[in-house]
Order: structure tokens, then C-alpha cells, then sequence
């Protein structure tokens, strides 16, 4: 049986990005929902993210809130939506 590699480091300058994208649209009042991230994104990202079930699904937890994950874009781009009145 092998043994797993070594697990890679996050990258954290696009980890931080990813973060404060996140929190400037929540100060613009909008919901993130949904976070799209390229391969290599999702592999520098991807060591420090953490999921939760979620209306019977897993989502990627951002601050405290659930958004989907998907991955398949170059980059990052997190997708909002407004709040409910």
C-alpha cells in the first residue's frame, strides 16, 4: 500500500483574494453563491477550504456562509446574488 505525498501548501495570496472578493461584495450588499475556480486555482485553494452539507448537498463554506464550488475556469469569479427584502 502506498503512502499519501506530502499535502501541498495553500496558496495563500490567491486564498486572500478569493477572501476579500468575497467580503467587498458583501459590503455591496449581495450574497456570494457560488464560487467557479480554474484547476490550478482550485489546487492552491483547495488545501484550506472547508465543506458542509447543505440542502443535500456539500458547500464550500466561505466566512460562515455556504457557496457551490465550480471548478473548471481559469481564475477565480464568485458569483452573488441580492438579498431577499
Amino acid at each position: 500500500m502506498s503512502q499519501p505525498g506530502p499535502r501541498r501548501p495553500p496558496d495563500l495570496r490567491l486564498l486572500q483574494a478569493v477572501r476579500d472578493e468575497v467580503k467587498r461584495l458583501r459590503r455591496e450588499g449581495l450574497v456570494p453563491v457560488e464560487v467557479r475556480l480554474g484547476q490550478e486555482a482550485w489546487n492552491g485553494v483547495s488545501p484550506e477550504m472547508r465543506f458542509a452539507p447543505f440542502g443535500g448537498r456539500r458547500a464550500l463554506l466561505l466566512d460562515g456562509l455556504p457557496c457551490l464550488l465550480v471548478v473548471g475556469r481559469e481564475g477565480f469569479e464568485v458569483r452573488t446574488i441580492a438579498p431577499r427584502e
